[in-house]
């Protein structure tokens, strides 16, 4: 079924996928993007930067850079910048990856400071501001500077300790479900079955190696039922917590 829509102004937010959608509406029109393909690696949690959650870039042997970045007890680090063609399901080349693995030979253990991750929010606001002067549209002046994200109201630092002394979760458990959730992490630990051992009282977790617990998933699924529905169980299971990145193998599923 088709819609009309009408509007002043249409944002084209699609990534790497910009050109070929500009194209459906003019095929003549020339490309403006040039993909590329950025590879990360995850390496053991042992080659570990001495700051838990800093990022830290480093020059590389061609003049590039290269970061490390502490991640679920592991290590991410990366990246590359190749050319390549759009493609839905991009597949790390073997380059790359060698690449980036005679890189991090010079930079294991690093003294770090702070760093900055992502700045979506930022090219929102511009993206919007540029739209808004371009098309003489009326608003309010940008309301996301300072806005909290879910679950970062009520979060501290310590605020695993709290799942740990409240509800029996393992203190890595709670680690990983403060970090993840911010205090929302109460909404997973109240689902969380008993495990029936001594010690941890709850908490299930979905394979042994990594802090993942089978609440997430419960509680994943609640919250977006219509998305998940349409996904097969690994896929599931890779989106929620990136299994499939840090584990060759995929974990069994719960019984949720």
């Amino acid at each position: 079924q088709e819609f009309d829509v009408r509007a002043k102004c249409v944002i084209n937010a699609t990534g790497p996928f910009t050109d070929s959608l500009r194209q459906m509406d003019k095929q003549e029109i020339s490309n403006i993007c040039q993909p590329s393909a950025g590879v990360h690696i995850v390496i053991p949690g042992y080659y570990r930067l001495r700051k838990r959650s800093a990022i830290e870039w480093f020059s590389t042997s061609d003049g590039r850079v290269i970061f490390f970045l502490p991640w679920e007890n592991m290590t991410i680090a990366g990246t590359t910048d190749t050319p390549t063609n759009v493609t839905a399901h991009p597949i790390p080349g073997e380059d790359d990856i060698n690449f980036i693995l005679r890189e991090v030979r010079n930079y294991l253990s690093p003294d770090v400071e702070g760093g900055k991750w992502t700045t979506y929010r930022s090219m929102a606001e511009e993206t919007l501001d540029a739209a808004i002067k371009s098309h003489s549209l009326s608003a309010e002046p940008c309301r996301t500077v300072g806005l909290m994200l879910e679950g970062a109201k009520g979060w501290t630092p310590t605020l695993y300790i709290r799942l740990v002394q409240d509800y029996g979760l393992e203190k890595e458990v709670a680690q990983h479900l403060a970090s993840t959730y911010g205090a929302k992490a109460f909404d997973v630990a109240k689902m969380a079955k008993v495990t029936g051992q001594r010690w941890p009282i709850v908490g299930k977790r979905l394979v042994s190696e990594f802090p993942y617990i089978e609440a997430e998933v419960k509680l994943s699924l609640r919250q977006g039922t219509f998305w998940f529905g349409v996904l097969r169980v690994s896929e599931t299971m890779s989106s929620l917590s990136r299994f499939c990145t840090q584990s060759r193998s995929t974990p069994a599923p719960p019984s949720t």
